[in-house]
């Protein structure tokens, strides 16, 4: 990063008397610009006019690692508010009919639309086994039995998710690895239909609790360590391949690499 303005405060303040800017410090016959390094830049670009911070453009702030308001747009930078990713990981694909939608949106104008079986939307991210957290906020219209709403999938026997079951918008999370599962299926946590609600999984493999699940205000824990997943792409999927149709919105979407 360039940080000019402290080096600059610092010149100004030696006793330069009837010298030049540019003989302060000894640097006789050279430009502020050529002092601080950067040919042909002005003293307002060193104080910050045109300040580069050197980074990329759209990239998130760790631990943050993806950020998606689904604003009818397939990339995550598209829209007000913007989204951030890695370069190469900011674009969805979209499945089936999924869409976008504007008849319900938690921030800006619109969310992701699931409406019937098969639809789903996938993007590749930089998440890890080892450590993570997906946070979004969900809007139930109607129920069906068994599917994944949000999910990171190998094949059946290695996958981290958030899935519904059978009643009462129940949602669980489990992570699985080379048939092992841990999940807080014995816990249920009941999810409203018909408003906004914030759903969070965490998972760690470094300490306990191991694997967390928030559905608005109640939490699930599952204090036993986690298996190993093979096969691990970091792909996220929002959504379910199956012919189960339950329909609801996803918007403000936020993905950690690490337990926050």
């Amino acid at each position: 990063m360039k940080r000019y303005l402290f080096i600059l405060l610092c010149l100004m303040a030696l006793p330069a008397f009837a010298a030049d800017v540019s003989t302060v410090g000894g640097v006789s016959d050279a430009s502020i610009s050529t002092v601080m390094g950067v040919s042909g830049a002005s003293v307002s670009t060193v104080v910050g006019i045109n300040y580069d911070d050197g980074d990329d453009e759209g990239a998130c702030v760790s631990p943050l690692i993806l950020e998606a308001h689904m604003e009818n747009d397939d990339s995550v930078l598209a829209g007000t508010p913007a989204g951030c990713g890695p370069s190469g990981k900011t674009t969805w694909t979209k499945n089936g009919s999924i869409s976008y939608s504007s008849t319900q949106a938690s921030d800006g104008t619109y969310s992701l639309y699931r409406n019937g079986s098969g639809q789903n939307a996938t993007i590749p991210t930089d998440a890890t086994t080892s450590s993570g957290q997906i946070t979004f906020d969900l809007w139930f219209v109607s129920e069906a039995d068994w599917e994944t709403i949000a999910m990171f999938p190998i094949d059946d026997d290695n996958y981290i998710g958030i899935i519904h079951s059978d009643t009462n918008y129940n949602l669980y999370a489990e992570y699985k690895g080379s048939t092992t599962s841990v999940n807080t299926f014995g816990n249920q946590i009941a999810c409203a239909s018909g408003e906004w609600v914030t759903v969070t999984l965490k998972w760690r493999t470094g300490a306990d609790p191991y694997l967390s699940i928030t559905v608005g205000g109640t939490t699930q824990l599952s204090y036993t360590s986690l298996p190993s997943i093979v096969g691990w792409t970091g792909t996220l999927r929002i959504g379910n391949t199956s012919t189960n149709a339950s329909v609801y919105y996803v918007d403000n979407l936020k993905v950690y690499n690490a337990w926050q």
